[in-house]
């Protein structure tokens, strides 16, 4: 199912004594969200020219993101990236719940982007 069909993500920020806390809220992992991590198993099938011929190997499709052969999770980047936290604290957003889209670049980039600057919804 697309994103768009989800819904966007959405940035929650609170605020508790003077301090701001940020919570992305994913709508549902898709493609676009979905976190990728390194292969956790080893062998012989994790060479280059066997995943670039199919990148198929224990059973699992891998891709290659970021210099390494990674495999699919059921979590959502946009929610887990190291970053988040800090990223959408320079977006400086009064509390609320703000639709957010994202933007990965080439994989090593992360992004957020307010998608309705007007305010937050309800």
């Amino acid at each position: 199912m697309s994103e768009a069909r989800l819904g966007p993500h959405v940035l929650v920020v609170s605020e508790v004594d003077g301090k701001r806390w940020h919570v992305i809220e994913c709508p549902g992992v898709t493609d676009a969200c979905r976190a990728w991590v390194d292969c956790p198993q080893r062998d012989e099938e994790h060479n280059d020219d066997a995943l670039e011929d199919d990148p198929v190997a224990h059973g699992v499709e891998h891709r290659w993101i970021d210099g390494d052969w990674m495999v699919r999770t059921d979590d959502c980047l946009v929610r887990t990236h190291m970053y988040a936290g800090e990223i959408a604290a320079e977006l400086n957003l009064p509390p609320g719940r703000h639709p957010v889209g994202h933007d990965f670049g080439d994989g090593t980039e992360y992004e957020l982007s307010v998608l309705d600057p007007a305010g937050a919804v309800p």
